[in-house]
């Protein structure tokens, strides 16, 4: 018997320690009639995401670490997975299809400058990795998660950070 509660009190005390050793905060959340598809971290606390709206086009948002939008793209037909290409803090390389397939990247200013290759077009990555959805959630500060509200019909880019 004494065996057994000891077990038990072993086990409900490291039940407790994971409990407050994985603990997250939500720090923000952004919520949009979309779907998120590909949420991609910058490494400094914000993120890319590329949503699907009702009508099936793809939009990009890119996010500060306070949850702001620093750049949102205009309606995008064509959607193809992996649409991000990279993000960091400083820059956002994403695929387009206006007016033809071709990367965009985006300074942080927000200012959109079109990579273009004459007589064809470019993809930032070989083309069956573009198949995969290439989502990066995680980095050195906390993780995003794309959080489905199907009573509301909407998705949210929401940021946790490890404290």
């Amino acid at each position: 018997m004494k065996k057994l509660y000891k077990k038990t009190l072993v086990a409900a005390l490291i039940s407790l320690s994971v409990l407050f050793v994985f603990a997250a905060t939500e720090k923000w959340r952004y919520t949009a009639p979309m779907i998120f598809v590909q949420v991609v971290a910058d490494g400094n606390g914000g993120c890319s995401a590329a949503g699907l709206d009702t009508n099936g086009l793809a939009n990009i948002f890119w996010f500060d670490n306070k949850g702001d939008i620093k750049y949102s793209s205009a309606p995008n037909p064509g959607f193809i997975s992996g649409i991000i290409q990279s993000c960091s803090k400083k820059q956002l390389v994403y695929m387009s299809m206006i007016p033809m397939p071709l990367l965009v990247q985006v300074n942080k200013k927000g200012d959109e400058k079109p990579v273009v290759s004459l007589g064809g077009f470019l993809y930032g990555r070989p083309l069956p990795a573009m198949i995969a959805n290439t989502s990066v959630f995680t980095d050195n500060k906390g993780f995003f998660v794309i959080n489905v509200n199907t009573n509301a019909k909407t998705t949210a880019v929401v940021r946790y950070t490890y404290k």
